[in-house]
């Protein structure tokens, strides 16, 4: 188990600054909250609105069995902006909600200035030169590297866990994504190739076992095939 204090969103950006734009901040957010059962996320074919003339696919967010618990719990900032409109309406496109967060910012990126990063540096984390910080262009400091390298060595291991459970039996394969839960999704973003092979088991496993909406695998599996704006694809 990773220890940290920091969420799987803030420390993988915090590893990877230069790297995560803001729909891979936001997918990776998302994909958390499912697996914590906060949130509950599933694709629908309707028509999403009375003008449509054709079914289309699209991704529906609901609260979790563990939303209102979390949610009293005063959230960070930055989760609680996707969480409170699930307090006024039980059913909200995915799409829909994270253009209404997005767009309370001049620009997407700064979601990720505001939200991510000034926490990060108020922590003592991430700083950068003043006449950079407008531009958004901070670094790790010595504390920061130190949480960034507890990450990758995490990330190791996870790596290594999945890779030689991928072909293993099911409850094995099934027992090790839930051992890595977040992280093994963060995969998607260190190792690609790896990410897919997980994908095609876990859509194969979902498939022939059919598990209930509260399993792990479904859950799991649910949490695989959230896409974000610029990002989604038709998984």
């Amino acid at each position: 188990m990773l220890q940290t204090d920091l969420l799987p969103v803030q420390i993988h950006y915090l590893s990877n600054p230069k790297k995560l734009k803001v729909y891979d901040v936001i997918g990776i957010l998302l994909k958390d909250l499912t697996l914590r059962q906060i949130i509950y996320y599933h694709n629908v074919s309707s028509f999403p609105n009375q003008l449509s003339r054709k079914r289309q696919k699209y991704g529906m967010i609901m609260q979790g069995s563990k939303f209102h618990e979390y949610y009293n719990d005063n959230p960070p900032l930055f989760e609680k902006l996707f969480l409170s409109p699930l307090e006024e309406i039980p059913r909200i496109q995915l799409r829909i909600l994270s253009d209404y967060v997005i767009k309370r910012y001049n620009m997407p990126s700064q979601f990720i200035q505001v939200e991510i990063q000034a926490p990060l540096m108020n922590d003592g984390l991430m700083s950068g030169p003043p006449v950079l910080k407008s531009f958004g262009m901070f670094s790790a400091t010595t504390k920061g590297k130190e949480e960034a390298e507890k990450f990758n060595q995490h990330m190791s291991s996870v790596h290594e866990k999945i890779s030689s459970t991928i072909k293993a039996d099911d409850n094995k394969f099934i027992a090790t994504i839930e051992e890595c839960g977040i992280y093994a999704l963060i995969l998607k973003h260190t190792d690609h190739e790896l990410y897919e092979e997980m994908y095609e088991r876990t859509d194969e496993l979902v498939k022939k076992l059919q598990p209930t909406i509260t399993n792990y695998l479904n859950i799991f599996h649910a949490a695989m095939i959230i896409e974000v704006g610029a990002h989604a694809e038709d998984h």
